[in-house]
């Protein structure tokens, strides 16, 4: 009984050492993973950066543009060695001041537009985020006349930062 136990154990020694090493294959390829998952592209979404598995989350309706960036510019932009994946959403064009009218503009009917005691036009009215205004004050006909001298109205916006 003694020799069949020690053949039995000769016969089991060489098949632990092959599930060790298929043990460690398995740790080396986990490790091959997680290398690999760090190499991947710095994620930005509307200027801010993000994890780079929050694209699976993203809503495809959503995206407005993506744009990579990579070897020499992601570096000296971003300081990302593997790239930049740029992304701007709809609801980032969205964010935007918009001015309607009845008629429509042309500039002969613009209205006097002052943001922050300096003239300004439609453009740099429009460049502004609503969360950088503070108040917008409105002044139409005589109003406009006798404080602006504008008989189109005036637009006066004054920011937050504005003193």
């Amino acid at each position: 009984m003694k020799h069949i136990l020690l053949v039995i154990g000769i016969a089991l020694i060489p098949f632990s050492s092959i599930l060790a090493q298929e043990t460690n294959e398995a740790v080396k390829k986990k490790l091959e993973v997680t290398i690999k998952e760090n190499d991947n592209p710095d994620v930005y979404i509307d200027g801010i950066k993000y994890n780079h598995a929050i694209i699976d989350l993203l809503d495809k309706e959503k995206i407005a543009s993506i744009s990579v960036l990579k070897d020499e510019k992601a570096l000296e932009r971003y300081n990302a060695p593997n790239g930049v994946i740029l992304i701007e959403t709809k609801s980032k064009k969205e964010d935007q001041v918009k001015i309607r009218s009845k008629d429509g503009w042309n500039n002969e009917d613009q209205p006097l537009i002052i943001i922050d005691g300096n003239i300004a036009n439609k453009g740099d009215l429009e460049k502004l985020k609503p969360v950088d205004i503070g108040s917008i004050d409105v002044y139409k006909g005589e109003n406009a006349i006798k404080k602006y001298n504008s008989p189109n109205g005036a637009i006066i916006v004054n920011t937050k930062g504005a003193k």
